[in-house]
């Protein structure tokens, strides 16, 4: 059984190795991508239509030295950078000491947090055409580039401020013009693209919650690798303006540090003084203000004299919901704190000093990202919750997508087995448009609203990576280009040995992998022609059926056979003029499914493998033996005297 089980195989993967091009009216210019059968399943290769070929790289800067002087004019430069039909504005500052380097950094950072599919990578060529193919300038050069798999592929670029367009050189590239390469490529697939991704744990979604009611803070960081930090924010807890704060009247003080910048700050709380004026206070110590309290005519600003650039406290409404009616709310503030544009990215953080002021204002959480709250109220469901924080991400942060879905519990009582037991509710929250190197991240608030939703754990996410001859290449979403676009592969798994994908002429491919096929089953019908007293017929039968259901086409390509062996030859001259006077024909013969020959084969292969190469032996003898005969005594005894005599 051994022995047809490799004949099959070999028969199986000879047929999944054949493929046959989308065009076919230029034969001679067009490719295919055979790959290693250990790719089959773990890597996808395809060499588009020429005419549709689209180099991945849209745009090279011209070449600089990375640590001289840029030679561009200091000052804030924009430009629109349009993909398909959607258009964004870049912003770009430039200092007076700033290298080429500097600024090529500036521009790739301000593209890859741009919202479209846009990559800019900096590029370091020592000589022409070293790095890449269609690259005569040295130095260090700024590409633009998209993504093979992305739908739109035409990119255009216009100054709207300034000329910074102009100062980098940028130029538009060509699409190859000639078909792809002939011959190997080595690939090895060291890692799949996953998206930043958190899930809560999963409620009753029509059980009460349990969490308090009232304001609860959080934050979601989408940060993108060689860019500036994200915003930190800290945001105290919801207050009655009007009530009088519970803080015994004193001095009060905390430090902040951003950036290289330390500062210690004093609060001196007075009687009478509300929650509001409390607030109002420590905002005003960070801004550098003076301000009007209800129990003083004015409040010095602790013992800061001046504002911080980047740093703004703000009391911002935030109603507080009733203890017992949905939907009803009273007055309420918070103290929020922040960093801004253009220091947004700068480290801040904050520490309690004597007296513990933030500490009971609630000013404890550093939230890095983009701040959120949901405001939980009485009567609300663990599905009120899910959905409101859901809806919050999802309209608030753009990139990222949130959903409350339905999920399962499921219960472990009875040993062995997994019992679904009750139906649930949770959050799935992910990076909607993956970037390279672009990472999510949620941060909890000080009332630990993430940690109870079992969110604290998180998919970190990673860009895909495939080596390609040597060379590493990344991708956000699993597919690569390679000879200029010419070539596109998409990964499926990982493997670790570099395997090849070799691109050839498709007349070449085609008339190569259709002999391999031929000669394969030519061979698994003679194993069964000298080994019929042990397989069925049926199984000769069901390989060749697709055969007589194309044979006047087969012929017709010069292919021919014996009915009696059921062997196949194919004539040179006439299978490739078939190919090139008909090709729609020789496609509906060999390739189409599900008639084609190469399809139905196919099928006829997976039918046997269901049904198993044991259910096809012949039971009446032994697997290779041939059928036992009936032997009489004297027979018997006259073999046995011979052994003897012979010794």
């Amino acid at each position: 059984m051994s022995a047809l089980d490799r004949r099959l195989t070999s028969f199986q993967n000879a047929l999944a190795s054949f493929s046959w091009p989308s065009k076919t009216d230029a034969w001679f210019q067009s490719r295919l991508a055979v790959q290693n059968t250990a790719l089959h399943g773990v890597i996808a290769a395809n060499v588009p239509q020429l005419d549709t070929v689209s180099n991945p790289n849209k745009f090279y800067s011209k070449g600089g030295s990375g640590e001289r002087p840029s030679g561009i004019a200091a000052g804030n430069y924009s430009f629109n950078l349009t993909i398909g039909a959607a258009r964004e504005t870049i912003n770009v500052s430039v200092s007076a000491r700033d290298t080429w380097n500097d600024v090529l950094g500036s521009v790739q950072a301000a593209v890859n947090t741009a919202s479209l599919p846009v990559q800019a990578t900096v590029i370091s060529q020592q000589t022409p055409f070293s790095s890449e193919p269609d690259l005569a300038a040295t130095g260090q050069v700024l590409a633009l580039s998209v993504n093979p798999g992305r739908p739109d592929q035409t990119v255009s670029l216009a100054d709207a401020s300034g000329h910074l367009l102009s100062a980098l050189g940028l130029q538009a590239t060509l699409n190859p013009a000639t078909p792809a390469t002939l011959g190997n490529h080595f690939v090895q697939g060291m890692q799949l693209a996953t998206p930043s991704s958190v899930s809560s744990s999963s409620f009753d979604a029509n059980a009460p919650a349990t969490l308090a009611l009232g304001r609860h803070d959080f934050a979601v960081n989408l940060s993108t690798s060689g860019a500036a930090g994200q915003q930190t924010t800290y945001v105290s807890k919801a207050y009655d303006p009007s009530a009088a704060t519970t803080l015994t009247p004193g001095n009060y003080t905390f430090s902040y540090r951003f950036g290289q910048e330390n500062k210690t700050l004093t609060v001196s709380v007075k009687n009478g003084w509300t929650w509001n004026d409390l607030l109002q206070a420590v905002a005003a110590g960070i801004n550098g203000q003076a301000v009007w309290t209800s129990a003083s005519k004015t409040l010095p600003a602790g013992q800061s004299s001046f504002s911080q650039p980047g740093l703004v406290a703000t009391v911002q409404s935030s109603p507080i919901p009733s203890a017992t009616a949905q939907g009803t709310f009273t007055n309420g503030e918070v103290l929020q704190i922040a960093t801004t544009a253009p220091f947004a990215g700068q480290n801040f953080s904050l520490s309690d000093g004597s007296g513990g002021l933030l500490a009971s204002v609630g000013l404890t959480a550093k939230l890095t990202g983009t701040p959120l709250s949901v405001t939980v109220q009485s009567g609300w469901t663990w599905g009120d919750v899910l959905s409101s924080v859901a809806n919050t991400i999802g309209s608030s942060v753009p990139g990222v997508a949130a959903q409350a879905s339905d999920q399962s519990f499921y219960s472990s009582a009875v040993p062995g087995k997994t019992i679904v037991n009750s139906q649930g509710t949770g959050i799935n929250v992910t990076i909607a448009d993956p970037r390279i190197g672009r990472r999510m991240t949620l941060n909890d608030g000080a009332t630990g609203l993430l940690s109870s939703l079992g969110m604290a754990a998180a998919v970190p996410g990673q860009d895909g990576k495939i080596s390609v001859d040597g060379q590493a290449q990344v991708s956000e979403n699993n597919t690569f280009a390679v000879d200029q676009g010419r070539l596109q592969l998409g990964l499926r798994s990982t493997f670790a040995s570099s395997l090849p994908v070799k691109v050839v002429r498709t007349m070449d491919q085609i008339t190569n992998g259709f002999n391999d096929i031929i000669n394969s089953y030519n061979d698994l019908q003679s194993f069964l022609n000298k080994n019929k007293g042990s397989w069925k017929n049926s199984l000769s039968r069901t390989l060749a059926a697709p055969v007589a259901n194309q044979a006047s086409n087969l012929a017709w390509m010069g292919v021919s056979g014996s009915a009696k062996t059921n062997q196949l030859w194919t004539q040179g001259q006439p299978f490739f003029d078939a190919l090139v006077t008909d090709p729609a024909r020789a496609a509906a013969t060999l390739a189409s499914s599900p008639g084609g020959l190469i399809p139905a084969w196919r099928q006829a292969v997976a039918s046997i493998r269901r049904n198993g190469l044991d259910g096809y032996l012949n039971t009446a003898s032994p697997l290779g033996l041939p059928p036992d005969t009936v032997q009489s005594e004297f027979d018997l005894e006259r073999k046995h005297r011979l052994v003897n005599l012979l010794g």
